[in-house]
Formats: C-alpha cells, structure tokens, sequence
C-alpha cells in the first residue's frame, strides 16, 4: 500500500514536470529555436522542427543616421498544426554598447499582433568577434499543416561602426540555421537615400559564401538587390554587413578632399556594382574634372 502510494506520488510529480517543460522550453524564434524560462532565452539548435524559411526578403531603406528594415520571412509548416512563441533577436556585435532596436513592429499574415520583449542570459565573450543577443521580440504564432505563414518586421537601427571613416548596415542570419532545411533563398534591397558610397558586402561564412559568384547583384531602378539561393549558415554568428562612407569609391580611405586617383590606379571593378546611377555619373566625369574641364551642369560643378 505505501508503495502505491509512493507510485502515484511519484508519477504526479513526472506529469507536472512534463507539463512544466512544455511550458517553458519550446519557443521558436523567427529564425532561431529557443529555450525560455523566468523570461530569458537561450539560442538552442533545432533539427527537429517541420517549419521551413521558405524566403526572406530583407528590405533596407538608408538614411543619414539611421536605416530602416522591412523583413518578410515566408516560412511553410510540413508537420502538424502547432502554436509556437515566435522571437526576432536584438544583438551587438564587437562592442559593449548594445544595438538597440526602435519602432520595432510585428505583422502575422499582414495583421499587426502584439508581442513582448525578452532579455537574454548569455555569456558570450564581447571582444572575439562574436554576437551578443541582448533580447528577443516575442510572439505566438500557430503554423497550419501544409500552409505557407507570412512573418513580417519593421524597425529601425543606428549604423555599426565599420572603423574610420565607414560605417555599416549589420544584420543577423546565422540563426536561420535552426529551421529545418536552408532558408530556400534571400534577398537583400538596399534603397540608398544618402550620398554614402556603398563599398562591398560582406558575408560571414565561408571563403566560397564570399565569392561574388555565389550571390548575384543587379540594380532594378534605385534599388540594390542582392539574391543568395539555398543559405546554408555556417553557425549562429553568422552575419552580413554593407559597408559604406562618405568617402568616394575613387578616393582613398582618409582624403577628406577627395584627391582623385582614377588617373593613377584602375577602380577595382566589384566596387562598380554598388554605385548609383548618380555616382556612375560623378567617377565618369572625375577624369575630365582631374584634367581641368569646366562643367556646364550645375551638380557636377557644385561637387567638384
């Protein structure tokens, strides 16, 4: 009889435990599995889950100061119907001062829905080049059996420092890798509002990622597009970054005259595909600028 009772005790506790773990141990992220309890989240990898980032279309709008990103993650659930806490991170990278997001905003197939924000627990070292998770946007999702499911971000952020004189537009996709398959493709639309020189785009990953044939860029009217097809990240950190300047793409990095070196050394030509039509124009005509000519265009005459 006390070792019924016992037994019952026993499988009691079992259940709630159980019950306890499914209540604070499943939560998916966007682009990454998480694992949560008394409101902290820690990155988990996860083969297991039958939803895949179909596409994420990734859409950069920069400013002065700022840059504004508009994401549309297309994910499509192959499992059963399952309701999960959806998170996108907020991280820093290189540095103790965290990224903060703003005018952060959620939308689940084009509908506005409520979330909250997370802090992270972590112990990342901040000075070996490694992310920070500061916190996760939340939010409960329910993927349909056999259904696409359309997650979309809008926020702003300050640029990253990219040392002196660039600056950079950062962003984390490494964490894709916990859903099932590679994120099916990527696209990345850069919209130029300033008169900062993109210089390149750097992609955290291997040697082969960085090869310009593996992602392919075009201009479609004022907009930057970059496609990468089957991203397969190599971990959680991986990230890539825009850099660009004031600086011309002609000039060298610390000429605050801009001292025109086109008739001295040949532009290295993977810095041709990031420049405006604008721009074209400006590194055309800084050959007959270097050579004296008098412009009859009032632009060309106000730059140089």
């Amino acid at each position: 009889m006390l070792d019924s009772i016992k037994w019952v005790k026993g499988m009691k506790k079992t259940i709630f435990l159980f019950f306890l773990t499914i209540l604070f141990s499943k939560i998916y992220a966007n682009d990454a599995w998480l694992t949560a309890s008394g409101g902290n989240c820690s990155v988990k990898d996860n083969k297991n889950t039958d939803v895949q980032m179909v596409s994420e279309i990734i859409k950069i709008n920069m400013y002065e100061n700022y840059c504004e990103f508009d994401i549309l993650f297309d994910f499509y659930n192959y499992g059963d119907t399952v309701t999960l806490s959806v998170g996108f991170p907020e991280y820093s990278w290189g540095t103790e001062t965290p990224g903060k997001i703003r005018n952060f905003k959620s939308y689940i197939n084009n509908r506005l829905v409520k979330f909250k924000y997370q802090n992270e627990n972590n112990n990342f070292d901040k000075w070996n080049y490694t992310v920070m998770i500061n916190g996760w946007y939340v939010k409960e999702v329910t993927f349909e059996h056999g259904q696409h499911l359309m997650s979309r971000v809008i926020y702003e952020s300050d640029y990253a420092g990219a040392g002196y004189p660039h600056k950079a537009v950062d962003y984390l996709y490494g964490t894709g890798k916990t859903w099932k398959n590679e994120i099916g493709k990527m696209t990345i639309e850069i919209t130029n509002n300033t008169d900062y020189w993109i210089k390149n785009f750097r992609l955290d990953d291997t040697n082969e990622a960085r090869n310009p044939h593996v992602f392919n860029t075009k201009w479609i009217n004022d907009k930057l597009i970059i496609e990468l097809n089957n991203v397969i990240p190599s971990d959680i950190n991986s990230r890539f970054s825009l850099i660009f300047s004031h600086v011309p793409a002609y000039s060298s990095a610390f000429d605050t005259d801009h001292y025109l070196l086109l008739h001295e050394h040949v532009m290295d030509k993977e810095k041709w595909k990031y420049l405006t039509l604008k721009q074209l124009r400006i590194v055309r005509n800084s050959i007959y600028a270097h050579h004296g000519r008098i412009f009859q265009s009032q632009d060309l005459m106000d730059y140089f």
